[in-house]
């Protein structure tokens, strides 16, 4: 498939078309370095509204726009509390919520050095059905983000994910050149785009 050469900016009001601009589960996804957390956060900084950054893993130490909302997760426990969170800021407010859930893989794959695996599973499960369900009620966009499989370039437990989630999205970074193609169910691309990574880092530096 032929890629579609965009400035930073068009990619940028693209992705927001696809992933935040109606309610549902959202995943966006690629190698290590790929500007997964810095595109999310981009995106989140020019959507008006209550906004959310979930932070898990090495991210909880991010310093996030004072326009968005940090939420910390330390702990399967905060990430199975999430849906509940979300459900009662957006009853307060009385608006939607725009949310990105950074590495929401992370504490669910840590609990497995001390929960069956079984188990495990099953509470991310669980969590991303209460998270639709939340988004469905709320009409509040939710982006999953997550580094893919370093063998196989695919989003870790695919199989499961893929049921939940309407929009998939990957990014990587080849020889100086940022491409982003949205997938289907197969990740087969349906479309691509690509954009200088010089240009992408420096308009992400400057939002």
């Amino acid at each position: 498939m032929l890629a579609k050469p965009l400035k930073p900016e068009a990619l940028l009001k693209t992705l927001i078309s696809l992933v935040l601009s109606k309610p549902g589960l959202s995943l966006l996804y690629g190698p290590q370095g790929s500007y997964k957390t810095s595109i999310s956060l981009s995106l989140l900084s020019r959507v008006g509204g209550t906004k959310v950054y979930v932070a898990t893993g090495k991210h909880v130490l991010l310093r996030v726009p004072e326009t968005i909302t940090l939420y910390k997760s330390m702990d399967i426990l905060d990430d199975l509390f999430l849906p509940f969170f979300l459900a009662h800021e957006a009853t307060e407010k009385g608006t939607p919520i725009y949310v990105v859930y950074d590495s929401f893989i992370a504490n669910f794959a840590g609990a497995r050095g001390y929960l069956y695996s079984k188990v495990v599973i099953k509470s991310l499960v669980s969590c991303l059905i209460l998270l639709r369900e939340f988004s469905r009620a709320f009409s509040s966009p939710v982006v999953l983000v997550v580094t893919e499989h370093p063998t196989v370039a695919k989003p870790p437990l695919w199989k499961v994910v893929s049921r939940l989630v309407g929009v998939a999205v990957r990014i990587e970074v080849k020889e100086g050149v940022v491409v982003v193609s949205q997938q289907d169910p197969s990740l087969t691309p349906l479309s691509v785009w690509t954009v200088s990574e010089e240009e992408l880092r420096g308009v992400l530096a400057n939002p």
